[in-house]
């Protein structure tokens, strides 16, 4: 189901951004999402909300938020879908659904700073060979109070962002995720042209993606500026072994999907073993109940994907 509103005032000298904001059982945080894409300094945008069958209010809230707020926008639109998909397949329906000539994605859960679109704008007016943009994040807690901040990401810090080529970045990548995939910005053709986000892999969208752009001759570039308010939840005990699980699978099929005949068979095989040890943890039901042994399966598992 689509709902769509159109705004006249179209403002023609500047590129149109769309935020597509991916909601699944969101209602808890969404509107803070959605207030940041209204408190944009930059004006032409268009706003798409993406939603994969939440069970909770999600669509009813952002149906009354968009209600009352979509004069400012240019365009806003709500899908939703009648069962739940997984995040790649969320991912391609705002894309698809999106006008504008870059896309900016965001979790229905985290936030965008005032100036995040306007200063991404920016660098690409700067330099029109951008096809991906990479910037900083801030970590928080649960909330976005000040007492919860956890950590500003430091990409420049980051030895693959000085990476000269995609080929580089594309070697690396498959060693180990160097993206913080909130604050990306990207050209919305890109998107097709890599086929967009793999669907195979039901619980992670972004590292597929990545993998498959600089696969295809992109280059990821990137600014030091701080654009995206990134929440990290404190889990239940009972919530965390279910995305641990999830996680670990999808990582699984990513490996053997994209690593296999394109990385060192050693790191190959245990980077593999990683992933069976922390399924197998999991679905055996130690996760958390032995907090030595996790530190040390979480030990033993990181030093073995680190293998090259």
């Amino acid at each position: 189901m689509e709902q769509t509103t159109n705004n006249n005032d179209i403002l023609e000298n500047q590129p149109l951004v769309s935020i597509i904001v991916i909601t699944y059982n969101s209602s808890k945080y969404v509107l803070e999402t959605l207030e940041s894409a209204k408190a944009q300094t930059y004006q032409n945008i268009e706003l798409i909300v993406s939603d994969d069958c939440s069970t909770d209010n999600t669509v009813e809230i952002c149906q009354e938020w968009i209600a009352k707020n979509k004069e400012r926008f240019v365009r806003t639109e709500l899908i939703t879908a009648e069962k739940n998909t997984g995040i790649p397949a969320n991912c391609n329906r705002g894309v698809k659904s999106a006008q504008g000539e870059w896309v900016k994605l965001i979790a229905g859960d985290d936030a965008l700073l005032p100036d995040c679109i306007g200063l991404n704008i920016n660098q690409l007016l700067n330099n029109k060979n951008i096809n991906l943009l990479q910037s900083n994040v801030i970590y928080f807690e649960n909330t976005f109070d000040e007492t919860n901040f956890i950590k500003t990401s430091n990409i420049q810090g980051n030895s693959f962002f000085q990476k000269v080529n995609n080929i580089d970045q594309y070697r690396q990548i498959l060693y180990g995720n160097q993206i913080i995939a909130p604050s990306m910005f990207i050209k919305r053709n890109v998107v097709f042209n890599v086929g967009g986000f793999d669907e195979d892999i039901y619980f992670l969208e972004d590292l597929p993606f990545w993998t498959k752009a600089l696969q295809n001759g992109y280059k990821i570039d990137y600014f030091d500026d701080v654009t995206v308010k990134y929440r990290i939840h404190n889990n239940h005990t009972s919530k965390q072994k279910i995305m641990s699980l999830n996680y670990a699978k999808s990582l699984l099929i990513y490996s053997k999907k994209y690593k296999n005949d394109n990385v060192n068979v050693l790191h190959y095989y245990a980077y593999n073993l990683s992933l069976y040890i922390t399924i197998i943890y999991n679905i055996i039901g130690l996760s958390n109940k032995m907090p030595i042994l996790d530190k040390f399966i979480s030990f033993v598992t990181s030093k073995l994907r680190q293998i090259i």
